[in-house]
């Protein structure tokens, strides 16, 4: 009974949250945001995991915080958490998670269920396309929260191919989904109940997502890209050939500020060549290349995805030279011995 009451109230107070913003997200006329906000709160068997997502519609960053409660104790507790920004700078994506608590990614539908995360729909479109899609049979209308809503609803296939019903309903004036109901077997009680809240916010610069990429990288930053780029130097070394520079595409990585950087760069004195920052564009604008075969002087090092977990990092690093000489290589570092160091360094991409 203690278990039930427990949970009981803690979906009572998620839910009354959710009403509460809804209402006022429709009882205000505010003009357009350049932020979309949307909350999804999963009422399972086995916790409630309350999921936010983030997107600049303007500059197409995008943020996603999770954490996962269960009931332990007959009290109810945070077990995993998981935070990820993607930033757009100038077109280069960068990519930025952490999970505490678990190694693996929260699935997919839990993660980025209309699928926005590494591209540029935009959030509440492709919410809304998602429900108007062939997957949904319209079933009439119902009343929710004393207004009238539409109902729909879906059949599809389990993992262990059993056949499951969803049923959505979508508010008529936005096409947004107000809440979700996933019923398997012959039960006619949920398994599992999601609620949605949506709103539009202002932060025209961005710092709801550099702040909270800067969080989990200013820590350990410059350690990490002094381990990572070290354990990319050796490979393919032909990307070295004559190299007159190392330059370090570091400019707008959140979290590495000067003195970051000036660690960085004072770690790579070691190779006895020129250390500089700069991006592929700098590079070329300065001429800092063979005008003949229009291969850089010095191999380009930059990091585009870091994924943190516990005592461990795996960032997501390049080497270029040129169009046809380049490789993307994956390092993973662990904290050992009181230092971080790089265990295993895997080829992901050539060119």
């Amino acid at each position: 009974m203690k278990k039930f009451l427990a949970w009981f109230m803690v979906w009572g107070l998620l839910l009354a949250c959710a009403l509460d913003a809804q209402a006022m997200e429709q009882a205000s006329a505010a003009p357009k945001h350049n932020v979309q906000h949307m909350q999804i709160m999963t009422k399972s068997s086995e916790g409630i995991i309350i999921a936010d997502t983030w997107q600049d519609i303007q500059q197409k960053h995008t943020r996603i915080d999770i954490v996962e409660y269960v009931l332990a104790d007959e009290a109810v507790k945070a077990v995993n958490q998981h935070r990820s920004v993607v930033l757009y700078q100038k077109e280069k994506m960068f990519e930025v998670s952490r999970s505490q608590g678990k190694e693996e990614e929260f699935n997919r539908d839990i993660l980025d269920p209309y699928n926005i995360r590494n591209n540029k729909n935009r959030l509440f479109e492709a919410t809304v396309r998602w429900y108007n899609g062939a997957r949904w049979e319209r079933t009439g209308t119902t009343m929710f929260n004393g207004r009238q809503v539409n109902a729909l609803k879906r059949l599809y296939k389990t993992g262990d191919g059993l056949t499951a019903v969803n049923v959505g309903y979508v508010d008529p004036n936005t096409g947004l989904p107000i809440k979700e109901e996933y019923y398997f077997g012959e039960s006619s009680t949920p398994t599992i109940t999601k609620m949605y809240v949506f709103e539009e916010i202002d932060d025209p610069e961005g710092v709801l997502f550099t702040s909270a990429a800067s969080s989990l990288l200013e820590k350990d930053a410059a350690d990490w890209l002094c381990v990572a780029f070290d354990a990319v130097m050796p490979l393919d070394d032909a990307l070295n050939s004559k190299m007159k520079y190392i330059a370090c595409d570091v400019g707008d990585l959140p979290g590495l500020d000067a003195a970051a950087k000036n660690q960085v760069f004072r770690y790579f004195e070691k190779y006895k060549t020129r250390t500089l920052e700069a991006s592929l564009e700098e590079l070329r604008e300065k001429g800092m290349f063979n005008p003949d075969t229009k291969v850089l002087d010095g191999p380009l090092l930059r990091v585009y995805k870091v994924r943190i977990s516990d005592q461990k990092a795996v960032l997501y690093t390049s080497k270029y030279a040129s169009s046809e000489g380049a490789i993307g290589v994956a390092v993973t570092l662990e904290w050992l011995g009181g230092k971080w160091q790089a265990t295993n360094s895997a080829l992901v991409w050539v060119s």
